[in-house]
């Protein structure tokens, strides 16, 4: 595939780590990825990443997820949380039910589907956010984080799968993986 130059990648968004890596697997120099994001809703209309687009280096690129800057004629904005999109020619936005992030000057940051948000103890914890955390854990190849409701009230778990190299018994019993969710999921509720 010497010939490929460019690879458009759509669908859950890529941390910057992913779309680095897969960046480098791709033989011809040069040779972009793209990270598209948009919705059912709005189809024809979304953001587009590539990992140039900060303002300044990213020290931990499993944990960001970038959406990018919108497609030329369309808007993306984040109100109170939520990322809204709206189409070339239309004044009205759609909600996307995705949470988003955008510092000035930067590009729109993915953080979390809001229907996956888990309210404990009367506080919201964002599992996207404890998923990235998991993920930049060195013994942890890749984490998915849930809600469950339990006899004591509702919890936070994560499922991880060992990094290459790391042993199954590592992962899921490692004191320094469940101190690093407990803390994470006290440091993301809102």
């Amino acid at each position: 595939m010497p010939e490929l130059r460019l690879l458009l990648v759509g669908g859950e968004p890529l941390s910057l780590g992913e779309q680095l890596r897969l960046q480098g697997l791709l033989p011809a120099p040069g040779a972009r990825v793209l990270s598209v994001y948009g919705t059912a809703e709005v189809a024809g209309c979304g953001t587009w990443f590539e990992p140039e687009q900060p303002p300044g280096p990213v020290t931990r690129a499993e944990r960001a997820a970038y959406l990018g800057v919108p497609f030329p004629g369309c808007a993306a904005e984040v109100r109170k949380g939520e990322i809204w999109l709206t189409t070339p020619g239309s004044a009205d936005a759609v909600p996307t039910r995705n949470g988003g992030r955008q510092d000035a000057g930067g590009p729109l940051e993915f953080r979390g589907r809001l229907d996956q948000r888990v309210t404990i103890a009367g506080r919201t914890v964002d599992t996207y956010r404890v998923e990235a955390a998991l993920a930049g854990h060195p013994e942890v190849g890749a984490a998915v984080v849930t809600g469950e409701r339990g006899r004591t009230g509702q919890r936070v778990i994560a499922f991880v799968v060992p990094a290459e190299g790391a042993s199954a018994t590592v992962a899921s019993h490692n004191s320094s993986t469940r101190r690093l969710v407990t803390c994470h999921v006290d440091a993301h509720r809102r």
